[in-house]
C-alpha cells in the first residue's frame, strides 16, 4: 500500500470540494485535479516520508511550484439543440462569454431538405459541427458584432434578439443561430477538428403537433394553435422517415 496521498499537501487551502484523485498501480502514476483559480499562486508539497507500496520512501521533501494564467476563452449559445418560439412576438436568446474581445452571431434561414436529411439523417453529429449554410448571402438574414466586458476570467451573459433585422418578429420557418466560437487553447486529443462556431436551429411556428404512431393502422396527428390552443382542420402534414 502506498502512503503517497497523505504525505500530499497543497496550498493555498483548497475552498472547493470537488477534488479529483486517482493512483494508477501498475505505472505509480498519481493524478490530483481540481478547480483551479485564476492568476494564482500554488504550492504542492511530497513529505519525504511518502511510501510507495515496496517501503520505498522519497527521503527527503519535494516542492513544486505553479502558478496559473486566464482562464479559457469559451462562448456558448443559451439555446437547446432545437427550440421552438412563437410568430407573435420578437424572441429574446442570450449567450454566456469568458475572456472574448469582441461577440459575432449570425442568424440564416435553414433550408427544410438540410433539416430533414442531414441534422436527422445519417452522421448527423459530425456534420453538425461543420455544417455551412447553402448559399450563405441569400440566406443571411442578419450578422451582429457586440462588445463585451473588459473584466476577465468572469463568465458574463449577453442577451440578443432574434428578429428578422429590422425589429420585427421573425416569419414562420426554420432558421440557424450561430455565434463565433474562440479557438481551442489546445487541438483536440482524438484528432478531430474542433467546431468553429456555436449553432442552434430555431423553429418560428404557431402550430403544435401531436402524433399516435400505430404500427399496422393509419397514425394520427392533432394540430393545435399555441397562441390559444385552438384545433387546426385540413392542413397537410409531411412526415420523413428516418431522415
Amino acid at each position: 500500500r502506498t502512503t503517497l496521498m497523505e504525505s500530499i499537501s497543497l496550498s493555498p487551502m483548497l475552498t472547493t470540494t470537488s477534488v479529483y484523485s486517482y493512483y494508477n498501480e501498475w505505472d505509480g502514476e498519481l493524478r490530483i485535479e481540481w478547480f483551479k483559480q485564476a492568476h494564482t499562486d500554488y504550492t504542492v508539497r511530497i513529505g519525504g516520508e511518502a511510501e510507495d507500496m515496496f517501503g520505498n520512501t522519497l527521503g527527503e521533501e519535494t516542492v513544486i511550484h505553479f502558478t496559473t494564467g486566464d482562464y479559457a476563452a469559451f462562448v456558448q449559445l443559451d439555446l437547446e439543440h432545437y427550440t421552438q418560439f412563437s410568430p407573435f412576438t420578437v424572441t429574446n436568446a442570450s449567450l454566456l462569454y469568458r475572456n472574448m474581445d469582441e461577440l459575432e452571431v449570425a442568424l440564416l434561414r435553414l433550408p427544410l431538405t438540410d433539416f430533414v436529411t442531414r441534422f436527422n439523417g445519417e452522421n448527423a453529429w459530425d456534420i453538425w459541427n461543420s455544417y455551412e449554410v447553402p448559399d450563405r448571402a441569400a440566406n443571411l438574414v442578419w450578422t451582429r458584432t457586440y462588445t463585451t466586458t473588459d473584466v476577465r476570467n468572469e463568465t458574463y451573459q449577453r442577451i440578443f434578439t432574434l428578429d428578422d433585422g429590422e425589429g420585427n418578429p421573425l416569419a414562420p420557418g426554420l432558421y440557424l443561430v450561430e455565434a463565433k466560437l474562440p479557438p481551442p487553447a489546445a487541438p483536440p486529443s482524438d484528432g478531430q477538428v474542433a467546431p468553429t462556431k456555436a449553432r442552434a436551429v430555431v423553429l418560428i411556428s404557431n402550430t403544435n403537433i401531436v402524433v399516435k404512431k400505430a404500427l399496422s393502422q393509419l397514425s394520427l396527428a392533432w394540430l393545435t394553435t399555441i397562441d390559444d390552443a385552438q384545433p387546426l382542420v385540413d392542413q397537410e402534414v409531411d412526415f420523413y422517415a428516418a431522415g
